[in-house]
């Protein structure tokens, strides 16, 4: 295997996957290449190049449903992604194209099929998003971390379970050097808030008036990752709490806010969730109202169920509700370490390695 192109992005939740395949892919052999498709928009433009791979930019963006002017744009920045794609791949032709979601695998996943290039989808969520949906027939395999997402396939003969990839570093947190970097005290319990990548207006208001609520006798401090738009206004109202609070646009260590967590408010995305069970998390999930089919509630809902997380829906989330929550579980530490035992259950440790035995096989099957 010499080339690996990974099609994915806009957000964490297709990003991260991408990410963790081509680390394992870079240790088990030497010498690969792996190249990343992405918009300047998302998330990869900033990401992708810190962590040394190359990044191939595309125009493309998604379709409006409704028929118009946008509408023209998106097909025209279709039209010239495609072919920028076309152009790439005569150049430097992939072994294996990997997709994980988002507007910007679909260039490459539909040239990639027209050259005949093995093609392995991998899906999040338990309801799939609707570009995999529609790309999936022209995938040799698509690989679920949800056995609920079957259903929304209509061939259904080349679905595999296998979990979601998680980045090798995920776990790898310091302790040590966390409490530091945060400014924090071991003996306090900490809050980790997480709005997803880009951070979520409506959690980042509600824990802030939260906070202001909770007692200081609470013996807890607050992490924030608030996205970029936000992070000014939090910080001045977070300056003036007792509770000690160390605020953020974006965590590039998140395995260090992982390591410290006692509790952690987020959003119900796939890979987040993922992510917090596999570090043993309790978790008020709080899920994205717009998400598709409100799969992020339903992704949410087999945490809620096996008393590893509890739920509050976007449209309830205000301040003195969620302070009540949190005052019942930070108060409550056997709790909180019976709800991230039974996290660390439901989590799956090894999705990365099946996606990367699964490449392997198909390019050895393309070999042949």
């Amino acid at each position: 295997m010499d080339r690996v192109l990974i099609a994915g992005g806009g957000t964490g939740g297709h990003l991260y996957p991408g990410l963790a395949v081509a680390g394992l892919l870079k240790r088990r052999h030497r010498g690969v290449e792996v190249h990343f498709v992405g918009t300047a928009r998302g998330l990869e433009s900033r990401v992708v190049p810190k962590e040394g791979y190359h990044l191939h930019l595309l125009p493309v963006q998604g379709l409006p449903r409704k028929f118009g002017v946008e509408q023209l744009r998106a097909l025209w920045g279709f039209a010239r992604s495609s072919a920028k794609v076309w152009r790439l791949f005569l150049k430097w032709k992939p072994d294996v194209i990997v997709g994980t979601g988002g507007y910007v695998s679909a260039p490459p996943i539909i040239v990639g099929r027209l050259m005949r290039i093995p093609i392995l989808l991998q899906e999040q969520n338990a309801v799939p998003g609707a570009v995999n949906r529609l790309l999936a027939p022209y995938a040799n395999e698509v690989h679920l971390n949800f056995a609920a997402a079957r259903t929304h396939f209509r061939r259904r003969d080349h679905l595999r379970l296998t979990g979601n990839p998680l980045r090798s570093s995920l776990l790898m947190g310091n302790r040590q050097r966390a409490f530091r970097r945060f400014g924090f005290s071991p003996s306090r319990r900490t809050l980790f808030v997480m709005g997803g990548s880009h951070g979520a207006h409506t959690i980042n208001e509600a824990i802030v008036d939260a906070l202001e609520r909770l007692p200081a006798n609470l013996g807890i401090q607050c992490l924030i990752q608030t996205g970029r738009r936000d992070a000014g206004w939090v910080r001045r109202r977070t300056d003036r709490l007792k509770i000690p609070t160390s605020v953020h646009a974006y965590l590039n260590r998140i395995d260090d806010a992982y390591t410290i967590a006692d509790l952690i408010v987020c959003r119900g995305g796939a890979m987040t969730l993922s992510e917090v069970t596999a570090s043993g998390l309790a978790a008020v999930i709080v899920p994205y109202p717009p998400a598709v089919h409100n799969h992020q509630e339903l992704n949410g809902t087999e945490l809620v169920e096996r008393q590893a997380a509890v739920m509050i829906r976007d449209a309830d989330l205000a301040g003195d509700n969620l302070a009540d929550e949190l005052k019942k579980l930070l108060s409550d530490p056997r709790r909180l370490r019976r709800m991230g035992a039974n996290a660390h259950g439901f989590a799956r440790f090894d999705g990365a390695e099946r996606l990367v035995n699964a490449i392997e096989a198909l390019v050895e099957q393309k070999a042949v």
